[in-house]
Formats: C-alpha cells, sequence, structure tokens
C-alpha cells in the first residue's frame, strides 16, 4: 500500500492523481473478488458427475466476481474516455503516424516530427487495452459456462475457472503496474506483494513433487515377483504417508483442485490395498499410474504455470555459467562465485530437467567438499547445454 501511494503521489496533475488512485482502488475490489476463486478442501469431495450439482453451488460466487469485474471496465471507461485520435490520416502523407509506426520520441523520416503523447494519453491508452482483454476474457468464459458437457464435469470446471481466476488476476496486476509506470519505477512484486505467491508456492511444491515421483520409482523397482505381501504393504504405506505429507503442505495450493483430488485419491486406493493380502499386480499398476500422474504434474501442470518464471531463472542461471566459465580457472574465487549464484538459480529449477537436477546435486555435493574448477567444469558444460533449453 505504501508502494501504491508513493507512485501516485508522483503523478503531477491533481485530477489525474485522482483518476488513477480511483481506478487502484477498483482494481483492488475485483481482485479480491477474483481470489475468491479458490476450490481448497474440494479434493476431498466426491460430486455426483453429469448433474449441475456443482455449478449450482459455485455460480453465486462466480456470478459476482464477473459482476465486479465488469463493474471495474465500466469505471475504466468512465474515469478515461478514449480520446480522439490526434494522429494525421494517411492521406495526409503522414502513413507512419497514422498507423503507429513510430515509437515514442522516434523522429518522422520525412517530415521530422516527434510522436509525443501527454501522460494522460499514455494512461487512456494501456487502462482501455486492458479493459478489452478484461472484457474479451469475461464473455469467452460465459460464452464456455454456457456448455453444458463443462458444467456437468466436476474437475473440468473447477480448473476452467482456476484458469480463468489466473489470467483475470494477471491482467489486473500489470495493468495497475503500467499505469503507475509511467510516473514512478515501480513492478508487480512492489504493488502487489501477494502477486508471485502462487509463483512461489508452485517452485516449492515442484521441489516435493520431484522427490515423491523419485520415490515412486523406488518403489516401482522393489515390486518384483520376490516382493513379500509385508514388503508390498510397507511399500504402499510408504507411499502412502509421502503422499499425505504432501497434501499437508502450504504450497498445495498452487495445484489444481483436480490435481490434489487425484493425489488424496491414490491414498484411499492404497489404503484400501493395504487391507488383507494385497495383490502384487494390482498395487503395481496403482504405483506406476502415480509415478505417471507425478510425471505429468511436472512436466505439464507446473510447467505450464511457471514457464514465464522457468525461462526467468534459466536465462539467469545461463549468464552466471558464462560468468563462470569466462573467470575460469585464472580468477577462482569470481568462477565459484558465479558458481554459487548459478546452483541457487538451480535450486528454483529443481524437478523442471532430469539433467539439471543432477547438476544440482553434483554442485551441492562438490560444495561440500570445496568447491574445485576440475570438478565443477564438466558439470558447468552440461547445465549451459539443458540451460539454453529452457532459457529459449
Amino acid at each position: 500500500m505504501v508502494a501504491v501511494q508513493k507512485s501516485i503521489v508522483a503523478i503531477p496533475d491533481a485530477t489525474l492523481r485522482r483518476r488513477v488512485e480511483f481506478l487502484v482502488e477498483a482494481t483492488r475490489t475485483a481482485l479480491h473478488s477474483a481470489r475468491t476463486i479458490n476450490f481448497v478442501g474440494y479434493e476431498q469431495r466426491e460430486l455426483e458427475e453429469h448433474s449441475l450439482e456443482l455449478w449450482n453451488e459455485v455460480a453465486p460466487m462466480f456470478s459476482k466476481v464477473f459482476k465486479d469485474l465488469h463493474a471495474l471496465v465500466d469505471t475504466i471507461t468512465g474515469l478515461f474516455p478514449k480520446m480522439k485520435d490526434k494522429a494525421p490520416a494517411a492521406s495526409d502523407g503522414d502513413f507512419d503516424l497514422a498507423f503507429d509506426l513510430l515509437q515514442e520520441g522516434e523522429a518522422h523520416p520525412v517530415t521530422g516530427q516527434n510522436v509525443i503523447q501527454t501522460a494522460e494519453e499514455k494512461v487512456t491508452e494501456l487502462v482501455h487495452s486492458y479493459a478489452w482483454v478484461i472484457k474479451q476474457s469475461v464473455q469467452e468464459e460465459m460464452k464456455k459456462l454456457r456448455e453444458p458437457a463443462l458444467m456437468q464435469q466436476q474437475w473440468n470446471l473447477l480448473g476452467e475457472l482456476e484458469v480463468f481466476r489466473d489470467k483475470s488476476m494477471g491482467a489486473m496486476h500489470a495493468m495497475v503496474v503500467g499505469v503507475l509506470n509511467v510516473f514512478d519505477d515501480v513492478d508487480v512484486e512492489t504493488i502487489f506483494p501477494a502477486a508471485y505467491e502462487m509463483t512461489e508456492m508452485g517452485v516449492a511444491v515442484r521441489r516435493h513433487v520431484a522427490e515423491l515421483a523419485t520415490h515412486a520409482e523406488t518403489a516401482l523397482q522393489q515390486l518384483t515377483p520376490a516382493a513379500t505381501p509385508e514388503l508390498v504393504k510397507a511399500i504402499l504405506l510408504d507411499m502412502d504417508e509421502r503422499t499425505a505429507q504432501l497434501l499437508k503442505l502450504p504450497s498445495i495450493g498452487s495445484l489444481r483442485a483436480s490435481d490434489r483430488h487425484e493425489l488424496a485419491s491414490f491414498r484411499r486406493q492404497a489404503a484400501q490395498m493395504r487391507n488383507g493380502s494385497p495383490n502384487r499386480t494390482a498395487v503395481r499398476q496403482l504405483l506406476d499410474g502415480h509415478s505417471k500422474f507425478l510425471s505429468s504434474l511436472q512436466s505439464v501442470e507446473l510447467r505450464e504455470r511457471l514457464g514465464a518464471h522457468d525461462k526467468d531463472v534459466a536465462q539467469e542461471a545461463l549468464a552466471a555459467v558464462a560468468g563462470a566459465l569466462r573467470a575460469g580457472p585464472g580468477n577462482p574465487g569470481q568462477a565459484m562465485t558465479f558458481v554459487a549464484h548459478a546452483a541457487r538459480r538451480l535450486g528454483r529449477l529443481y524437478g523442471v530437467n532430469p539433467e539439471l537436477d543432477a547438476c544440482a546435486r553434483q554442485l551441492r555435493d562438490a560444495a561440500a567438499a570445496g568447491l574445485q574448477w576440475e570438478t565443477v567444469l564438466p558439470v558447468l558444460g552440461r547445465m549451459e547445454g539443458a540451460l539454453k533449453g529452457l532459457a529459449g
């Protein structure tokens, strides 16, 4: 809140300042409404399929979200009415200006005229572009929610609403930060401290998912024809307990409700199989399905959510690796500083790429023994290749 007020105070025009302040407050209201789309606890529920039971339950909440987003769009158009296009028509010989081919401050190659926008024009252009995005998003979502097949499928419906929530919140964050950046130098996290909360939770839960996937693979290897019923039960109990620990993490909220349901469903099936004498083949099928699901979380769900984050972190790590290679053995102190930074970046990517995970473990072991250039150099080469694929 302090950061927002600091940026608003930086607006020299008092009238524009008040309008931006109203815009920020209206956006806060819409953001609060969007955050109510939260389905914690639904993973434990099995609602009737091919019915409107779930939709009837969530519809009132979602109706309010739509209403508040519409109100935000109305506030934008009311506070910042569109200005008439001041650029001359192409017929006047100013084709580049008329079709916005010049950036602000650039001189026209023929007339020498500079493209200058006032602060109000910049803000108006920004907010209307985001208002259009929000309005289109709401209209598309309303169209989707008229489809009976979606409304009657519990997990597809919850997932669709969660995706809409994240997109809407992202657009609102970007709009406010874009407006304030016209007058001050701010970033999303400074203005909205909770904006990256889901990203941080996703990074944390991905590490645990990766570890659980590794345990599932190890468990499958133990389920040989020679495995005794006691061993099979012990394996099931171990995987059940590890999955339970994952579900208790605060960061589990970053997963979709359908994914949390899948984890809870595994626990129920594992508990049933432990009663009596477990069938090794059935247990193997259960664990194999669990292992594949965990892998899909890493490669699809979490990668989709953390894609932009992973690309940025990979670029930072790649720059650190390049710095280490430049410093090399001639400046070992500087080289190892770069290596340490690259290792910290890899920690945020754990669970994305098996090769990078292996490199992270090797660097951790090397650090414990005292980093030596001869030990680190081969690891840096492998890191560089894997990071390039992520950095884009």
